[in-house]
């Protein structure tokens, strides 16, 4: 048993490095919630294993022009190198969503703050995007990647 939880942790444990877990009392004025949460670093790496799965779904079949630009992306850059940027929010239902920003790691020299602020930009294509993670339903939702530069 101590063997299979020493994999597991290997194995999915998230790089904190790249991560930053904003508290409740961070509210940030375009997400649209009335009640905070602090996720744990284990409601994060529940969410990256629905992100990865549902990533993982997109790339197969791009639906928009901008999941394609996710796509190809991807391809250039891996998912585990893009910084993150969670915040938990507590949806009408009572349902914990973790919202993740994501930032590409050629980029993220722009914003030594990253770690205090939450970053927001207009453009820059697939190196920018953002989805919620319902952590009570266990699906992912509202991806939106930035359009071009």
């Amino acid at each position: 048993m101590m063997i299979l939880s020493f994999l597991f942790f290997y194995f999915f444990s998230m790089d904190e490095s790249k991560t930053r877990i904003f508290p409740k009392d961070y509210t940030i004025e375009w997400v649209d919630s009335t009640h905070w949460w602090t996720p744990t670093v284990y409601d994060i790496e529940q969410a990256e294993e629905l992100i990865k799965s549902d990533i993982k779904k997109r790339l197969k079949k791009p639906k928009t022009a901008l999941e394609a630009d996710l796509s190809a992306a991807l391809k250039r850059e891996k998912l585990e190198t893009y910084y993150r940027q969670c915040v938990g929010l507590i949806d009408s239902s009572g349902n914990q969503i973790v919202w993740v920003n994501f930032i590409c790691s050629t980029q993220i020299h722009r914003y030594p703050d990253w770690q205090d602020k939450m970053i927001s930009v207009r453009g820059g294509g697939a190196c920018y995007f953002n989805l919620k993670v319902n952590l009570t339903n266990h699906e992912v939702y509202d991806l939106i990647v930035n359009g071009p530069r």
